[in-house]
This record gives structure tokens, sequence and C-alpha cells, in this order.
């Protein structure tokens, strides 16, 4: 029984020590949670804006399944401003040559989410392989870089062995 009441003791002091301060610290946190759903729809993006990024891929990498050798794809990116004024996206940079986005410069009004889409062709010698190619995009701000990605298994193409693929029957 003597265990029992020093145990109580203990936490009876551990509660007058930081009981207020562990109070304190929930409270912030409740508040900065609801802050940040009702500013920006979630807590990451809330953590994202106090570090300072002003734009956040929500969506930055695209896996867009099997292509062709030598066929264009499409994958679409989503992108949200974090701030208070319109930001532009100038440009773009590729990994590749082959890599094309067609509406840029871009406008992304404050705190909206926009869609980016963007176009890849995927070469005949990357056949049989999964590649992963990768755009920059560069704003009229000064921020950290952003990058999309995309990701492909590419077929590979079936070969010609010179023997008719269809029998038909003959005449007789």
């Amino acid at each position: 029984m003597v265990w029992k009441s020093k145990m109580i003791r203990f936490i009876r002091t551990i509660y007058r020590l930081f009981g207020i301060p562990i109070l304190i610290v929930a409270i912030l946190c409740f508040c900065f949670v609801f802050w940040s759903y009702c500013s920006f729809g979630n807590v990451s993006h809330g953590i994202a804006w106090l570090n300072g990024v002003k734009i956040i891929p929500v969506v930055s990498r695209v896996d867009i399944g099997e292509a062709e050798p030598g066929a264009e794809v499409g994958a679409i990116f989503r992108l949200k401003n974090l701030t208070n004024r319109e930001i532009k996206i100038l440009g773009a940079e590729s990994s590749c040559n082959c890599s094309v986005i067609d509406s840029l410069p871009v406008s992304i009004p404050p705190r909206t989410e926009i869609e980016l889409p963007t176009k890849f062709s995927i070469l005949m010698q990357e056949e049989n392989s999964t590649i992963e190619k990768q755009v920059h995009l560069f704003f009229d701000i000064d921020h950290t870089p952003v990058y999309l990605n995309v990701i492909a298994k590419v077929k590979s193409i079936p070969q010609n062995t010179g023997e008719p693929t269809l029998a038909l029957p003959m005449a007789e």
C-alpha cells in the first residue's frame, strides 16, 4: 500500500510541474491543426507554408503504366499556391528533350490548386525498360525547386519473324 501512495504523490507532482505546459502545448497544437485545415485544407500544407514553401505539388509523381516506344503520353500534375498572391509558372526544363508543357506561362491564383497537363515522348531506344522523366518548373518568385516526375514501363516491340501471323484456309 505504501508504494501506491508514493505513486499517487509522484503523479500529482508531475502534474503540478508539467500539467499546465502540456495543456498549453495541446491547445497550441489544436489551434495549428484547425488553422491549417481552414487555410490550406490539410496539416502538411500548413507545415510547408511555415517552412517558406509557396508552391506545393499535390501530385508530383505520375505513373502512366505501360507505353509503346515512339508514343507520346500525357500526364496531369496538380500544383497548389499556398500564398495570398498570384504566382506564374514561367517555364520548365526537362531531363530530356522529350517533354512539353503547352500552356506556359500559367498563372496560379492565390490559395488555389491547378492541373498542369504535360506531354512526354517515349523514345524508341527506351524499349523494354522502366523510365523516369523529370521536369523542373521555374516561377516568377524566388522558390525552392519544384520537380515533376513521370514513370512509364515501355513495352517491347514484337519482332517480325517473317512467318505469317494469321493462317487463312487455302482455296482448293
